[in-house]
């Protein structure tokens, strides 16, 4: 079994030579000073999560924790992940939120020779936008939508940002 102890020769650190990224991320990583080290003690990891935090005992889930920090709260996380929602309606929306839907905006952009137009009306280029909320037919569809509820339409609705706060 390797110890720290094996790659210390005459008070200087022996590393492989070379370019490779690991090595030169090794060298970069190591102390100037080579420890003093007592080669009759087990060696242990000991892991700095930030340059600031004191080192402890090596954790997985605090490597996995600075290495993927929580995103930031959105404020529309709750309107689409509650818990009686449609997994299916839930995801579209969360798609549709993060500009994700495969519109003919995004099929153009990615080099695929489609027509730009609205598929729905057949006017306006197709964008995630358009589609839901410019679109002559989507606001026939709206306004189904909120007669149906008895509630009255938003006179002007330029995004999905603005519906999720007509909503709350």
């Amino acid at each position: 079994m390797a110890v720290v102890a094996n790659a210390i020769t005459q008070g200087h650190w022996r590393l492989p030579r070379g370019r490779h990224p690991i090595l030169i991320l090794l060298r970069d990583c190591l102390p100037q000073e080579v420890p003093d080290l007592n080669s009759s003690l087990p060696d242990f990891f000991l892991w700095r999560n930030s340059p600031d935090s004191p080192p402890g005992i090596f954790s997985t889930s605090q490597t996995w924790d600075s290495l993927h920090p929580p995103s930031p709260s959105l404020p529309w996380t709750e309107t689409v992940w509650f818990k009686q929602r449609v997994p299916k309606h839930a995801f579209i929306l969360w798609v549709t939120l993060r500009d994700r839907l495969t519109t003919r905006d995004k099929l153009r952009s990615w080099g695929i020779n489609v027509p730009a137009s609205c598929l729905l009306c057949g006017s306006n280029p197709e964008t995630r936008d358009h589609l839901f909320f410019q679109c002559n037919f989507a606001a026939v569809i709206w306004n189904s939508f909120f007669t149906h509820r008895t509630l009255s339409p938003p006179t002007f609705c330029y995004g999905p940002s603005q519906l999720l706060q007509i909503g709350r």
